[in-house]
C-alpha cells in the first residue's frame, strides 16, 4: 500500500496543497501549530471516511475560508496490490451549518462502506492514551476501525446493526409509553442478534490475534511485563457457533429492564476490550508511562494484523509520538515500523527520530503552512 499523491483544498490550515510522497520513510518536522497533525488527519480521513479529531465536520473547513462558499477536498492517488486507485472526498456546507459529503473512488460515487478498506492506514497519536485510560466506547471504536479495514462484511454488519439498534430503542420507548406491544420486539431481537453475532465473532477472532502480537511487543517495549487483551461482553462468546442464540436469550431476559430504561442493554455496543497487566485492569491502575507503552503495543499489533489479513501492508502514520519515549524505546519502535512499505512521521524535533533511520528518508520541513525539503531556504510547494 502506497500513497503517491495527496491533494488538499480548504482543509484545516491548508487552503491548497499538492504533495507527492515516496515509498519508505518520510519525516515532516516543524514547530507546533504549523499543521503537521492536520496532514496525517487528512490521510487517515481517506482511510476511515471521517476525522478522528473533529466531532463535527464543519470544523475541518479551512479556517480563513468563507464557510458558506468553501468546498473542502481531500484527494489521493494510491497504489495497492490490486492496482492504482484515486480517492476523492468532498465536504460542502449547505443550509446554514449542515455538511454534504461526497465520496468518489476512481471517479465513481461511492458510500463510506465502499471507501473503508480502499486505503489502509494505522495512526499513532498522543490521543492513543485514551485507548487505555478512556471509556469502553473508545476501545470499541478502535476495534471497529481495525475490523472495518479488514472486512467489508464487518462494515456492512456494523452499519445494519446500528440502524436496527436505533429502531429497537425507539420501539422500547414506545412500549414504555404504551404506544406499542412488547411482542413487536421479537422481530428486532432476531435482527439485532443476527448482525450482532457477526460483529462479535470477528471481534473475538481479532482479539485473539491482537493479544499474541501485543503481548510480545509490550514485553519488548517494557522489558518486564506482559499484557493480556480480553473481550468483555454482555453475551457469552466462548462458543462461537452459539453467539446468536445466546444474544437472543440475553435480550429476552433483560427485556423488562430495557423497556423501563428505553434502551438496549445487550449486544456488542455495550462491550469492552479489557487490557490486563499483571492481573490488573490497565484502565484503572497503570502509570502514564505504562499506558503509553500499552497504546504503542496495540498500534504496532494492529499494523501487523492489517498487513497479515489484507496481504498488503498499511501506511503507517506517527503523529509526534516520540517526544515522551527514551532512546531505547524510540529505536525499538523504529525497528518495527521500518519494515513497512510507507511510513510518515511528524515531529517538532527531527533529532528524536534517530540518525540511522534517516539515511534514505524523505525529509520535509513545514514552515508557515508550506512544505519544503529540509534544509531549504526558499519558499514554495
Amino acid at each position: 500500500m502506497l500513497l503517491r499523491q495527496l491533494s488538499l483544498a480548504n482543509f484545516r490550515s491548508y487552503s491548497n496543497l499538492d504533495l507527492e510522497l515516496n515509498p519508505g520513510l518520510t519525516t515532516i518536522t516543524g514547530e507546533n501549530g504549523q499543521g503537521k497533525s492536520n496532514l496525517l488527519e487528512a490521510i487517515y480521513f481517506l482511510a476511515i471516511g471521517k476525522s478522528y479529531r473533529a466531532s463535527v465536520e464543519k470544523d475541518l473547513i479551512y479556517w480563513h475560508a468563507d464557510f458558506t462558499d468553501a468546498y473542502l477536498i481531500i484527494a489521493a492517488d494510491i497504489e495497492r496490490k490490486e492496482g492504482f486507485s484515486n480517492i476523492r472526498i468532498g465536504l460542502k456546507p449547505y443550509d446554514g451549518s449542515k455538511i454534504s459529503k461526497q465520496i468518489r473512488i476512481d471517479g465513481i460515487p461511492r458510500r463510506i462502506t465502499d471507501l473503508i478498506g480502499t486505503l489502509n492506514a494505522v495512526l499513532f497519536s498522543p490521543e492513543d492514551m485514551e485507548l487505555v485510560s478512556g471509556s469502553p466506547a473508545g476501545r470499541r471504536k478502535y476495534l471497529d476501525i481495525l475490523l472495518a479495514q479488514i472486512s467489508r462484511n464487518y462494515v456492512r454488519s456494523l452499519s445494519k446493526y446500528q440502524r436496527i439498534l436505533l429502531q429497537r430503542n425507539a420501539l422500547l420507548k414506545r412500549i414504555k409509553d404504551k404506544a406499542a406491544l412488547e411482542s413487536e420486539l421479537d422481530f428486532w431481537d432476531y435482527s439485532l442478534s443476527s448482525e450482532g453475532a457477526i460483529i462479535l465473532r470477528q471481534r473475538v477472532e481479532a482479539m485473539d490475534q491482537l493479544n499474541r502480537s501485543a503481548n510480545t511487543l509490550f514485553n519488548q517495549l517494557s522489558g518486564e511485563s506482559n499484557i493480556e487483551i480480553k473481550y468483555s461482553s454482555t453475551v457469552d462468546t466462548d462458543n462461537q457457533q452459539e453467539i446468536e442464540s445466546a444474544m437472543i436469550k440475553n435480550l429476552t431476559l433483560s427485556r423488562s429492564y430495557e423497556i423501563q430504561r428505553g434502551s438496549t442493554l445487550v449486544g456488542p455496543h455495550r462491550d469492552d476490550m479489557r487490557l490486563i497487566v499483571k492481573g490488573i485492569d490497565a484502565s484503572k491502575h497503570v502509570s502514564r508511562g505504562q499506558a503509553r507503552l500499552i497504546a504503542l503495543s496495540l498500534r504496532l499489533a494492529e499494523s501487523r494484523l492489517l498487513s497479515t489479513m489484507r496481504g498488503d501492508p498499511p501506511i503507517i502514520l506517527l503523529d509526534d509520538v516520540f517526544s515522551e519515549l527514551d532512546v531505547t524505546r524510540r529505536s525499538l519502535v523504529m525497528d518495527e515500523i521500518s519494515t513497512y512499505t510507507q511510513v510518515i512521521i511528524t515531529s517538532a524535533d527531527s533529532h528524536l527520530l534517530g540518525g540511522k533511520y534517516l539515511g534514505d528518508s524523505t525529509k520535509l520541513l513545514l514552515r508557515n503552512g508550506v512544505l519544503l525539503p529540509e534544509g531549504s531556504s526558499t519558499h514554495g510547494n
